[in-house]
């Protein structure tokens, strides 16, 4: 622990940042797939 506590904030950032994409991703796939699941209903 003998880093300046910016460094510590910006990895806590970068890990903040990369959770949230992963989030997206993943909300995403899972939109497109309903999406599609919802499509294959009617046609």
């Amino acid at each position: 622990m003998a880093r300046t506590a910016g460094d510590t904030l910006d990895v806590f950032t970068m890990i903040d940042i990369f959770k949230y994409v992963i989030y997206g991703i993943a909300a995403a796939f899972f939109v497109y797939g309903i999406l599609l699941m919802v499509e294959g209903f009617f046609t």
